[in-house]
């Protein structure tokens, strides 16, 4: 399987980035398929993935040209602009890592990860997360996301990587981990 990892830098491949989100969010898929493969819960617009990222980008897996796989990176400052994150980015700075406060530390957010389901089990998280990395690792120290805990394929992913969790809560719709993953 040829992958290619790299960034988006074209309104095309970030057309593709939302097709994928589009349909692997919770709303489209079913019961036995959340429980199995995973899902998204938040739905990007075009606009909002130009911005969210600041002067960075997003990280990306392509074979033939389509992009297959997606990383997210996310400005802790642009978290009020994602209606359900503002409760995580509420919280952030008040959560620690290791003994140091978040709000002492200098981090990004990973927005979303997912996978195109012919894709999956073949080591395209794990390097979408390298590529992310080495474009961020000079930047920040920690890389923090959440995962539903009903997203048990993402928490294993996650765990497998790295990530460490710091926090875990509920709001109205799910309940959710925090980890953060030292870069």
């Amino acid at each position: 399987m040829s992958m290619k990892y790299t960034f988006a830098k074209t309104e095309e491949e970030l057309n593709q980035i939302l097709e994928l989100q589009a349909s692997n969010h919770y709303s489209q898929i079913s019961k036995e398929t959340k429980l199995e493969e995973g899902f998204v819960t938040v739905r990007h617009t075009l606009k909002l993935l130009k911005t969210i990222s600041g002067n960075f980008q997003h990280s990306i897996a392509k074979a033939n040209d389509k992009v297959v796989g997606y990383a997210l990176m996310m400005l802790k400052e642009k978290g009020n602009e994602i209606q359900e994150l503002k409760i995580m980015f509420e919280l952030l700075d008040s959560l620690s890592f290791k003994g140091v406060k978040l709000a002492d530390c200098k981090y990004c957010v990973m927005g979303q990860v997912c996978i195109d389901k012919d894709y999956r089990g073949h080591g395209v998280f794990g390097n979408l997360y390298q590529n992310l990395k080495r474009q961020i690792s000079k930047h920040f120290s920690l890389l923090i996301t959440e995962i539903s805990t009903s997203n048990l394929r993402s928490l294993r992913a996650h765990t497998r990587l790295g990530f460490v969790s710091i926090h875990q809560y509920t709001d109205e719709i799910d309940e959710w981990v925090v980890v953060a993953w030292q870069l």
